[in-house]
């Protein structure tokens, strides 16, 4: 992994926010504890993984993006970083687990659009999103 850490040192680039439309703000005393989000329709890189624990899934498919995003694509080239990355989790049908399977997906930076770079690793796809509604936590 430090590789990629390096590429991104290296480059010192700042993180391309992605955009995006408040839907709703929930508080606690005061405190923000999450809000809903519209992003854009776009391309995004996405990867599943299914390990026993869904942090270990969302942890494993950050690192093959990170991996994407510094040099492990088609263009050969270090990409910039988009935020937020998005995971994808879902329920069990009993309502009390979640899904081994999770889906981390990464915002192509707007340069890269109209032309998305296509993944050296075949766990990635580039996957184009039409709008999408997310509960995020700053």
């Amino acid at each position: 992994m430090t590789g990629p850490i390096q590429e991104m040192t290296r480059n010192n680039q700042q993180r391309e926010p992605l955009p995006f439309a408040p839907v709703s703000c929930h508080e606690k005393m005061g405190e923000v504890l999450y809000e809903e989000r519209v992003y854009p329709a776009g391309n995004w890189a996405c990867v599943t993984r299914g390990e026993d624990l869904y942090e270990q899934s969302i942890s494993m498919g950050f690192m093959k993006l990170m991996r994407f995003i510094c040099k492990e694509n088609s263009a050969g080239r270090y990409l910039g970083m988009t935020v937020p990355v998005v995971s994808n989790i879902h329920m069990m049908e009993d309502g009390n687990t979640f899904r081994k399977d999770v889906q981390t997906a990464f915002f192509l930076p707007a340069e890269f659009q109209t032309n998305p770079p296509q993944p050296l690793d075949h766990d990635i796809t580039i996957v184009h999103r039409e709008p999408i509604r997310v509960v995020a936590r700053s």
